[in-house]
């Protein structure tokens, strides 16, 4: 029984870190063509729009990811 429930527990946990892992990872891809376009938009440079925009979407997954999605066990003391 107390198997069970530890096996519910972690169903929940993983369900619920994929449903914000992949929120996130939506919302990094939203992040890359707001940055991507204007930047096009500006230099007419695909390439250097593309690699800056691309910089940016991977910080604000790893800031969104590390602050939003990963479960944290942090033991006080």
């Amino acid at each position: 029984m107390k198997k069970l429930m530890h096996y519910e527990t972690l169903k929940k946990i993983v369900t619920h870190e994929a449903s914000k892992y992949i929120f996130f990872g939506v919302l990094t891809t939203f992040v890359y063509f707001l940055t991507r376009t204007p930047l096009f938009f500006f230099t007419k440079e695909a390439t250097f729009s593309a690699v800056i925009a691309n910089i940016i979407a991977i910080i604000f997954a790893f800031f969104t990811n590390d602050h939003f999605v990963l479960i944290k066990n942090v033991k006080a003391g």
